[in-house]
């Protein structure tokens, strides 16, 4: 990972096991991009405070720190999906809110991996909730018509990770849209 970051001027997005606010340091200092915090955000109460006590002054820093929202039937799920939160999702959103995030991962565990579509109606209830936020959306895309429904949403990120794989996206294809999004800002 630190040798892609080293030699190349790709950003890097890292997720997985962070638990510690020295990690999350860490990993930033290093040169990653941006951070993504689940699990330990859910099931710690004094972790995103903390965390955002940590970067409050730190230039950029709340841009660079995403916050995954695994959401089963708009039930947020951790722990590899497999524990509930009782937390409710648009309050989630809210707490992370008032705590100066607004970048989100959000993975639609019903879509995931099925290359059914992607979540519309979720990503669309979040967007009216909270429209200023920085979403990511992820599960379901299985073609360039669902990254084209994505942007007009005004979602500003999309995970594609099966559609790839089985050929129904090309890369060439995502350099493309990418291409024509940057040269419409």
């Amino acid at each position: 990972l630190f040798e892609i970051i080293k030699k190349t001027e790709m950003k890097v997005q890292y997720g997985g096991g962070i638990r510690t606010i020295e990690q999350v340091t860490n990993l930033l200092d290093a040169g990653i991009h941006r951070i993504i915090v689940g699990t330990q955000a859910i099931t710690n109460p004094d972790f995103l405070p903390s965390l955002s006590e940590a970067f409050a002054k730190k230039d950029d820093y709340a841009n660079r720190i995403v916050i995954a929202i695994d959401v089963l039937d708009e039930v947020i799920k951790y722990s590899g999906w497999m524990e509930s939160s009782p937390i409710k999702l648009m309050d989630y959103v809210d707490k992370c809110l008032q705590l100066g995030f607004f970048r989100f991962l959000c993975t639609d565990i019903n879509k995931d991996g099925k290359l059914g579509g992607a979540a519309i109606d979720l990503y669309k209830k979040l967007l009216d909730h909270s429209p200023f936020i920085k979403l990511i959306a992820s599960g379901g895309v299985s073609s360039m018509d669902d990254i084209r429904d994505l942007a007009k949403l005004e979602v500003r990120s999309v995970v594609v990770g099966k559609a790839i794989y089985e050929n129904r996206i090309s890369i060439e294809g995502i350099k493309v849209w990418n291409l024509k999004a940057l040269s419409s800002i």
